[in-house]
């Protein structure tokens, strides 16, 4: 399968052959950005990004690709997987990381490792943190691996 999918600015995202997704994953990982994005209208921006950064799915309606040029969102992904993959050296000392909350002057990230991907959140700075925190972990729970 050799298929090409667009995000919302048009461009072509890239190809999924050579990451061995299918269809099918895809879709489901677009149902759970989607998922994690209506439980708060808060909720700016939900994405699943491969162990090098690489956006993999989003939901449908996000605000990142309106405040970030794209090679600046592909950017700031790449960093958050980088540190993930950091983090994880230390997981034998202090156990594996459930999520990571990063408190800026504008915006919350919370990122979620999982297995392989990682799933990054970004809301205003008006939500509940530690209640969408543990809200988004209770929906992850259903695909993280135990």
């Amino acid at each position: 399968m050799n298929r090409q999918y667009k995000d919302q600015s048009n461009q072509y995202l890239h190809n999924f052959t050579w990451r061995n997704l299918t269809v099918i994953q895809i879709d489901v990982m677009e149902s759970i950005c989607d998922e994690i994005a209506n439980l708060d209208s808060k909720i700016r921006f939900v994405g699943i990004i491969d162990n090098k950064g690489r956006l993999l799915a989003q939901n449908k309606n996000n605000e990142l690709n309106a405040i970030l040029s794209m090679q600046e969102r592909d950017i700031l992904l790449a960093e958050i997987a980088f540190g993930i993959r950091m983090e994880r050296d230390y997981d034998e000392y202090f156990g594996a990381e459930n999520f990571a909350i990063s408190y800026g002057s504008k915006m919350i990230s919370i990122v979620f490792p999982l297995h392989k991907e990682i799933v990054c959140v970004f809301t205003l700075k008006e939500i509940d943190v530690a209640k969408i925190a543990f809200l988004i972990s209770s929906v992850l729970s259903k695909i993280r691996p135990s």
